[in-house]
């Protein structure tokens, strides 16, 4: 099995133009599915959809914290979080 899942990963890799693709599909494939509801015990939650939309904006931006922490907007963000975390009941 190991030698045939690396066969399988060379063979994505070398999709000219469709590797990505290729290996997205390739890792997907036969993974646990934590949101199958007869998928029990795992240790990690499925993504919520806002996450999963967000998360291309910002691995596209500089995600260091450091860079996170000089950024005027994340300042704003981070405020208004904490505001509406305070006027919640």
């Amino acid at each position: 099995m190991p030698e045939e899942l690396a066969a399988e990963v060379a063979r994505a890799c070398a999709r000219e133009g469709e590797r990505l693709g290729a290996l997205a599909e390739l890792l997907a494939y036969g993974s646990a599915d934590p949101a199958d509801p007869f998928c029990a015990a795992h240790l990690h939650c499925p993504p919520l959809a806002v996450a999963v939309a967000a998360d291309p904006a910002v691995s596209a931006l500089n995600p260091s914290l450091d860079s996170w922490d000089q950024a005027p907007a994340a300042t704003a963000l981070e405020t208004s979080a904490g505001e509406a975390e305070d006027s919640a009941p």
